[in-house]
């Protein structure tokens, strides 16, 4: 039986270390930070977690693609995420699924004056330092 584990089950988000986001091939992502919430082992045996992600105004994730289904929910600001060739813009409160091996990209507006912030859930999740968290794709594989 699992049972609860205050230490890695319990997060307050503004109390956690901010760490600079990398992409795929290890590159730090400037102007892109994470916080580390919540994250165990789900009933099924797969990594489940839930991270902060922050953009500052002109930053970007290029197209890439996770091993695991995600939902992402916006916090505060706008943004956009490019799935299938479309740009569907994102602000407070929005939320998205994106299917495991669905190439996207996620960015701030042009002409933002605040940071985009949303939660990242993710199943399988990876932590924030892991360099395995996202697959870089090239725009002729998508």
């Amino acid at each position: 039986m699992r049972e609860f584990n205050p230490t890695e089950h319990l997060r307050t988000f503004e109390k956690c270390r901010r760490v600079q986001l990398r992409d795929g091939r290890g590159s730090e992502l400037s102007g892109v930070t994470g916080r580390s919430g919540p994250q165990a082992q789900g009933f099924f045996g797969q990594a489940i977690g839930l991270d902060e992600i922050s953009m500052e105004p002109g930053t970007h994730f290029d197209l890439h693609e996770h091993e695991g289904d995600h939902i992402l929910y916006v916090l505060e600001g706008q943004g956009g995420i490019f799935i299938a060739g479309v740009l569907h813009e994102l602000s407070d409160g929005d939320a998205v699924f994106v299917p495991a091996e669905t190439p996207h990209g996620v960015s701030t507006i042009e002409g933002a004056t605040g940071p985009f912030r949303f939660l990242a859930f993710g199943v399988p999740h990876h932590p924030l330092e892991d360099d395995d968290r996202m697959r870089l794709v090239d725009l002729q594989e998508a």
